[in-house]
Formats: C-alpha cells, sequence, structure tokens
C-alpha cells in the first residue's frame, strides 16, 4: 500500500513540477518579449519618438490677416495695420546664451537692459519657454 500512495505522491509533485515549470516559462517567455520590445522602442528607434516628440512641442502660429484702416470722418487715419516681427529665443536649444547674444547684437542692436533681461528670464523660467529679446523688427530689417 505504502507503494501505491508513495507512486500516487510521486506522480502528484511530478504534476505539479511540471505545471510549475511550464507556468514558469511562459511568464519567462512573457517578459522576455516585453523587455525586447522596451529594448525596440527605447534603444532601437529613440531617434524617431524624439523626433515626434519635438514635432509635438513646436508651436506653428499662422498669421492673421489684416482688417483694414480705420478712418475718421475727415479720411485720416485712426488705426492702421502693420505688420511686425520679433526675435524669440528658447534656452533649451542655444548652448551658449551669452554668446548667442553677443551674435544676436551685430545684427540688431540690443540694449543691454534688453540683453540683462533675456538673461534673467533665460534663468527664472523653464528652459523650453520662448523669450522675446526683440519685438518691433521690419521685414526689411528681418
Amino acid at each position: 500500500m505504502t507503494s501505491s500512495l508513495e507512486r500516487s505522491a510521486q506522480q502528484r509533485r511530478q504534476l505539479i513540477s511540471r505545471r510549475a515549470l511550464l507556468l514558469g516559462s511562459a511568464q519567462l517567455a512573457c517578459f522576455g518579449l516585453l523587455g525586447a520590445r522596451l529594448y525596440q522602442l527605447q534603444v532601437l528607434q529613440a531617434d524617431h519618438y524624439k523626433t515626434l516628440a519635438n514635432e509635438n512641442r513646436i508651436n506653428v502660429r499662422f498669421e492673421v490677416a489684416s482688417r483694414g484702416v480705420i478712418l475718421d470722418r475727415h479720411d485720416r487715419p485712426m488705426a492702421v495695420n502693420r505688420t511686425t516681427y520679433r526675435v524669440a529665443i528658447v534656452p533649451e536649444q542655444v548652448p551658449d546664451l551669452p554668446r548667442l547674444l553677443d551674435r544676436l547684437d551685430r545684427l540688431v542692436p540690443l540694449a543691454p537692459p534688453q540683453r540683462q533681461r533675456v538673461l534673467d528670464l533665460a534663468a527664472r523660467l523653464q528652459p523650453f519657454v520662448p523669450i522675446t529679446a526683440y519685438e518691433g523688427l521690419s521685414w526689411r530689417d528681418l
């Protein structure tokens, strides 16, 4: 009798160890697939997703059409449309901000208070926030 009990107990243990081995193998395969997919996304396709993230962050603005001139009763303009442009700097995209401001000063004169304001804002704001360095440029200046 003990031998048949021992055999059934041994068969049960073998069955349980087969099930445990099968379940462990399935888990290992799932984690292996998950790890392979993470490697593919984070290492092999990192540049692609970085580009997509940057494109998602870029803000495209369309220029609003001019509305027309408002004249008084003597046909003198009270309100006119004038297109102006500005220079905006994103500190995150500039490796050396003071050097960039020096180079920009050769193209568009920056007063020392304007320059200091840009440097102060760059230190205080988040690096991805655009900072207006110069405003009121004409098309010719641009």
